[in-house]
């Protein structure tokens, strides 16, 4: 049975209840999705970018729990793809991924945002890839964020909360909107405007105005980091995507977490956990007819 909340499973909720009581609550659970190849790629970059990070900034993987760039990715990349067959090598996959993304400069950006975050910080203030779990108003979370330090905001330090996201490896996209800049070419997109007097600059458009999936997983991300609900959560992502003609760009992505929204969603969520435990205790039914409209009520909430 259920036993805390994820961004994930909230999202679930969100986008079909009966889904979420297939995934969470059932005795017979549904079966996840396989790995699919492009979500290979985007674990096996993961894996890569985070051993360099670390071996940069400690001189060792001590700090991801494995002794070598092979064994994490091999953790994060499903057993079918570890061998290359006719159609794509992901090993090679992932390091090309990689590879496009430090030519371009952003992996050099986000080393000497670390680098910074331990020298004002201390090492204690990154992190990756760490489970975090705890408990908000009774509802239990958990998080796995890809990255995360610290940094200084008029003064006030301020939790950042990082993601890689690579999308189109195997077909091709365009960046979202609103990224402050897009490398190699390092031009911002049309609909940014910064705040004032910040770098590297941050967005003046809340988060959840971008991709809301991002400000659900940032936002929680942030709470277990000890920043109070509704506090300030500066939500950090690089977006690798391939064009057709397999030019690889980052759009580069800075945004606060508003306030209100992080507030509605916490509501959100909390309603969602005393649904869960109603209907574990016995006293009520998911399913049933009055609980499928209360559902159908919260989830329609928590999509703001």
């Amino acid at each position: 049975m259920l036993k805390y909340l994820s961004p994930s499973s909230i999202r679930t909720y969100m986008e079909d209840p009966e889904d979420f009581y297939a995934k969470y609550m059932a005795t017979d659970r549904a079966v996840r999705f396989a790995q699919t190849p492009p979500m290979a790629v985007g674990s096996g970059f993961d894996a890569l970018v985070k051993c360099a990070l670390s071996t940069d900034l400690t001189g060792s993987l001590d700090m991801l729990g494995v002794d070598s760039i092979r064994q994490l990715w091999e953790d994060q990349v499903s057993s079918e793809f570890w061998e290359a067959d006719d159609d794509r090598d992901l090993w090679v996959d992932s390091f090309l991924a990689f590879n496009s993304y430090k030519d371009c400069g952003a992996y050099a950006q986000i080393l000497e945002e670390m680098a910074r975050s331990v020298k004002e910080f201390g090492i204690g203030s990154i992190g990756f890839e760490s489970t975090l779990q705890g408990e908000l108003a009774g509802v239990p979370f958990l998080g796995k964020p890809d990255a995360h330090w610290k940094c200084m905001v008029d003064d006030v330090p301020v939790q950042v909360i990082h993601d890689w996201k690579v999308n189109g490896f195997y077909s091709s996209m365009s960046p979202y909107k609103y990224y402050y800049k897009v490398l190699p070419a390092g031009t911002p997109h049309k609909l940014f405007k910064g705040l004032a007097g910040l770098d590297p600059p941050v967005s003046d458009t809340p988060l959840h105005m971008v991709k809301n999936i991002w400000a659900e997983q940032e936002a929680v991300y942030g709470w277990l980091l000890g920043v109070p609900v509704g506090g300030m959560i500066l939500g950090s992502f690089h977006q690798i995507v391939r064009s057709r003609a397999g030019v690889f760009r980052t759009g580069c992505f800075r945004h606060f977490i508003d306030p209100s929204w992080q507030q509605a969603y916490f509501s959100a969520a909390c309603d969602l956990w005393s649904m869960v435990q109603k209907h574990i205790s016995g006293s009520v039914l998911l399913f049933d007819d009055d609980m499928l409209s209360a559902q159908n009520r919260v989830a329609g909430e928590m999509s703001l």
